[in-house]
């Protein structure tokens, strides 16, 4: 019985918790930085790169890649990525680079094709617009880490 009393409590503790963080859920998904548009939410879409979203990727798969796409959401396909920023850790050491379209700049590709397993690349700041307005939003986006 006492036993049960304490799973119950610790239960109705970690719920407590949730439900504390769940409030902040909205404010968690808010765009960092600053749109060329009034600012919206982040996108129902999410970025991908050769074909992933994130994740473990191999260095045959990206090499000599230079655009990316955006999948999710309805009207992916007309969407246009109007800048993003390319974050890339090499040997502990971060380097940042910037495009103003949706393909990789020329320096983009040689920094990606110099890393190594472990090293790790990620697209931050990714801003699009659908083609009928001037309206952006920042798309989701995850880690890509070379395997």
């Amino acid at each position: 019985m006492k036993n049960t009393i304490q799973h119950s409590l610790l239960a109705a503790l970690v719920l407590c918790l949730f439900a504390a963080f769940a409030n902040n859920a909205r404010a968690a998904a808010m765009p960092m930085g600053k749109p060329t548009a009034p600012k919206f939410d982040v996108g129902g879409g999410h970025l991908v790169f050769c074909g992933k979203t994130g994740g473990k990727i191999a260095k045959k798969d990206f090499a000599g890649k230079t655009s990316l796409q955006i999948e999710g959401c309805p009207g992916a396909s007309e969407t246009i990525i109007t800048s993003f920023t390319l974050e890339i850790v090499k040997g502990g050491k971060t380097t940042t680079l910037q495009s103003n379209s949706d393909r990789l700049t020329s320096d983009m590709v040689a920094q990606l094709k110099t890393l190594s397993v472990g090293d790790s690349f990620e697209f931050k700041k990714v801003w699009a617009r659908w083609p009928n307005s001037k309206d952006t939003y920042q798309v989701r986006t995850e880690k890509f880490t070379v395997g």
